[in-house]
């Protein structure tokens, strides 16, 4: 675990969206397309993804490349 680091989290905008992704299978393919986007842009940040949302801890020292992710 990183000392520092930021905390992003992303969420459906609308119910509708939520409800699709919420399906097992959507979360699963979700998980498996951020965590590689995250480990090819963000080495040593974590990725956790849950029904509604996906929660990123990127080490302080990558957050300036936040940005162009």
């Amino acid at each position: 675990m990183p000392q520092r680091a930021w905390v992003v989290v992303l969420e459906a905008d609308d119910d509708k969206t939520e409800a699709a992704l919420a399906a097992r299978g959507q979360q699963d393919r979700l998980d498996g397309a951020l965590n590689g986007l995250v480990r090819s842009r963000l080495p040593g940040a974590l990725t956790l993804v849950r029904p509604a949302s996906a929660v990123f801890l990127v080490p302080d020292e990558l957050a300036n490349d936040l940005a162009t992710v």
